[in-house]
């Protein structure tokens, strides 16, 4: 993501949210201080939700069945959204979990920078 996406945008008001939870057995927090190394830059924050609330969150936002989690999702917000009781829907998504439309680094890219260009 870094290199494929994030290395392709200049844009200095883009704000990247990483949000690390505990999905498979090896996830746990001292592990995602390593792997917030994966995504270096600057404009991004990393969080740790050891809860899993915001996957909860998402999982009911996306409407999956019940017990599937969300995780390895990837949303774009503009700058009017705003959180209330729990995540607005997204202006755009990609996964990696098979909801529809499949991560393309280089799309995800040209999504951000529209919206960002304010052609959106």
């Amino acid at each position: 993501m870094q290199e494929t996406t994030l290395a392709k945008l200049n844009a200095s008001n883009l704000k990247v949210y990483v949000v690390w939870t505990p999905i498979l057995a090896p996830d746990y927090e001292f592990t995602v201080k390593r792997a917030t190394t994966w995504v270096p830059d600057a404009r991004a924050s990393h969080y740790w939700d050891r809860s899993g609330q915001l996957s909860a969150d998402y999982s009911r936002l996306l409407r999956l069945p019940a017990g599937r989690k969300a995780w390895d999702i990837y949303f774009v917000y503009g700058s009017d959204a705003e959180w209330k009781d729990g995540p607005p829907a997204p202006y755009f998504s990609m996964d990696q979990i098979g909801l529809g439309r499949e991560l393309d680094a280089e799309a995800l890219a040209v999504e951000l920078n529209t919206l960002l260009a304010g052609s959106r």
